[in-house]
């Protein structure tokens, strides 16, 4: 019985027998097949966490881009409405602007069309008021224009640089009415407001260019007012002291006609 046991424990023996190099061929493929899989284990952590990765980044690039156009269609809508409200501002100032020059002009229009209510619409700057008056002479209004270089002289009384063609111009203003007077008494008041016009011309600017005419047209006023004898004075004191002045001829000819009258008087 014992040998049998030991026959058979015998061929157990045998049957299981693995040889060294055997052996180290198994363990080398263990390790590969370990190897392996570990390798495939670190790609797929790899692949995971760069999938993960790439799902982070488009998930927080995803939430940059709702921000910033939520906040670029906010800005845009501010922006926007800001735009809107100047515009509606700037509309409003230049309708204002717009207004307010049409009635100035239309005020403007108006004082000249309608002599008689001209006073309150005059210009407050010195050169569009003397501007103003002209235009009024230069229509032949003289009674509007002499209101209102009365109104320059009274505003104004100071000026260096109109004062001397307003006293002329007002002069003149009244010389042509009292031309145009119909009655006689008429002519010699207008005629006398028009030499004291000329006299300031005269005695406050004796270097102006109207010197000469004033000179001549206070002349003719006087001879217009029956004072002969004064009248030559003046037509004299042109031809002697503006011999090159446009108003020496008329002056010389108005001359001999005075001193003609006055010979035959005798």
């Amino acid at each position: 019985m014992r040998w049998m046991l030991a026959v058979v424990s015998s061929l157990l023996m045998s049957a299981c027998f693995v040889t060294r190099s055997e052996g180290d061929l198994m363990l080398a493929d263990m390790s590969r097949i370990k190897d392996e899989i570990a390798s495939l284990q670190r790609e797929r952590f790899d692949s995971l966490q760069q999938v993960n990765n790439h799902i982070k980044d488009i998930k927080a690039r995803t939430s940059t881009l709702e921000k910033n156009n939520f906040k670029q269609s906010a800005d845009t809508s501010l922006e926007k409405e800001k735009f809107v409200s100047e515009m509606q501002q700037l509309r409003g100032q230049l309708e204002e602007t717009q207004f307010n020059l049409s009635e100035v002009q239309k005020a403007k229009s108006a004082a000249v069309e309608v002599p008689g209510s001209f006073s309150k619409d005059m210009p407050l700057d010195k050169a569009d008021h003397f501007v103003f008056a002209k235009k009024l002479y230069d229509n032949k209004q003289y009674g509007e224009a002499i209101a209102a270089f009365d109104s320059f002289l009274e505003r104004f009384k100071d000026d260096k640089q109109f004062l001397s063609q307003v006293f002329f111009l007002k002069g003149d203003a009244y010389f042509e009415q009292a031309r145009n007077a119909d009655k006689e008494a008429d002519k010699k008041d207008l005629y006398k407001k028009a030499v004291l016009s000329f006299q300031e011309v005269l005695t406050r600017f004796p270097d102006s260019k109207k010197v000469p005419e004033s000179l001549y047209k206070v002349g003719n006023s006087l001879s217009g007012m029956g004072f002969s004898k004064d009248a030559i004075v003046f037509y004299e004191e042109v031809i002697s002291k503006h011999p090159k002045s446009a108003f020496v001829k008329d002056a010389s000819l108005k001359l001999a006609k005075l001193k003609s009258v006055k010979k035959k008087a005798k």
